[in-house]
Order: structure tokens, then sequence, then C-alpha cells
């Protein structure tokens, strides 16, 4: 659970310190993209444990938020084509 605290208050940080979007979702996604390395590399180690467990767990996450980004895409893209000029 410690790996989901982390990237809330990435979210958080970001919001309060004014960053761009895309720099703290790029924050992020490097956050991400270590707590998935480290459950790989030590799926049984304590640290591992601590920060969310096993490595299904960060794919099935990164996974979900790769859909809801996909939606919102194709949501932009059907609304910028069915506005009226």
């Amino acid at each position: 659970m410690l790996g989901i605290f982390l990237i809330g208050m990435l979210l958080i940080l970001g919001r309060v310190m004014g960053f761009p979007r895309r720099v703290t979702l790029t924050m992020v996604a490097v956050l991400w993209l270590g707590l998935l390395s480290l459950s790989l590399a030590a799926p049984g180690s304590a640290a591992a444990q601590a920060t969310g467990g096993s490595a299904a767990g960060w794919l099935v996450l990164g996974a979900v938020v790769a859909l809801v980004i996909g939606y919102r895409r194709l949501l932009r893209r059907l609304r910028a084509v069915a506005a009226p000029p």
C-alpha cells in the first residue's frame, strides 16, 4: 500500500506545486515502473511486500489506467468530429 500512497502524494505534490500535468504524470509513470521492476526483480523481498506485493497488481493498475486514457482520447476525438464548425 506504500506504493499507492506514494503515487497519491506525487499527484498532490504536482497539483500544489503547480507542475504541468505532463511532468506530474511522468513522475508517476517513473515511480510505477520502479515499483513494477522492484516487484519483478525481487518478488518475495520485504521492500516488494511493503510497496504493494506482487507485480500482477501493478500490471492490472497500469492496464486500467491505459484503458481510461485511451477512452478519454477516443471521446475527445469523437467530440472534435461531432462539433459544428
